[in-house]
């Protein structure tokens, strides 16, 4: 029961992180900025992408992490799983730059 939960939720997340990708992807490769003198306003700026996925895919894989979590309805097994998927995230985020 517990492994059909966490098979479907990475299956949302992974449905989710790909139709947020493809919008971002379709609707705007450009932010516009502005403010300041006219002279000085950049032109439109490429949107990062990737970095927007990174964090759209850590934010619901940590979410359904921490559900399983506090929930306190899942089998030690499944709540091992989250507690590492919480650390994995924590570190990808906590690593030093390039």
């Amino acid at each position: 029961m517990a492994l059909d939960v966490l098979v479907g939720g990475t299956v949302v997340v992974t449905a989710a992180a790909l139709v947020t990708y493809r919008l971002l992807r379709r609707n705007g490769k450009q932010v516009p900025q502005s403010g300041g003198r006219p002279e000085a306003v950049a032109g439109p700026a490429r949107v990062n992408v990737k970095t927007i996925m990174m964090v759209v895919v850590s934010i619901l894989v940590l979410g359904s992490s921490l559900f399983i979590i506090l929930s306190g309805q899942y089998d030690s097994e499944s709540q091992k799983w989250a507690f590492g998927v919480v650390g994995t995230i924590v570190g990808f985020w906590l690593r030093p730059g390039k």
